[in-house]
């Protein structure tokens, strides 16, 4: 959910993957907490940042997507603390295995795993999945959005 580098195969960096580790959520509207589920970027697939119309483009195609596969689903932020860096994502309530297929459709190098209240960073290559230190609550913050987005050109 922050900006990636990828190597020459595609693969998330060790970079990307230790600035994964320090995202922050804001709900969109008030979060039904799933007790299992996946959050997912819906914009920036391969961590490339897009303009304004691409990006809408792009979520909108995603959501419908999520809407046809019959996903519940809540939209929020997933950036850095401050969410100046901030990317449109989707807390989907599925399966683990749902998830690695949703994010390898969105073209996402990784996505969020919630798992009764813990957290877990799971790289969409299914190489690598690490549970984050806090527990998932700790994550969520609730600030006022900037005007300014880096995640989009």
């Amino acid at each position: 959910m922050v900006r990636e580098r990828v190597d020459v195969q595609g693969r998330c960096c060790d970079e990307a993957w230790a600035l994964y580790q320090t995202v922050r959520f804001q709900p969109i509207q008030p979060l039904n907490r799933f007790k299992r589920g996946a959050i997912i970027s819906l914009c920036v697939p391969a961590g490339v940042i897009q303009s304004t119309v691409r990006t809408k483009f792009t979520i909108r195609r995603h959501i419908a997507l999520l809407r046809l596969g019959r996903f519940q689903f809540q939209l929020l932020y997933g950036g850095n603390e401050l969410m100046t860096y901030r990317e449109l994502s989707a807390c989907v309530k599925c399966s683990i295995n749902e998830a690695y297929e949703l994010s390898r459709f969105f073209n996402q190098n990784a996505f969020y795993w919630l798992e009764r209240g813990r957290l877990f960073l799971c790289s969409t290559d299914q190489k690598k999945v690490l549970k984050l230190p806090l527990d998932s609550t700790n994550y969520f913050i609730n600030i006022k959005l900037p005007e300014r987005n880096d995640a989009i050109l």
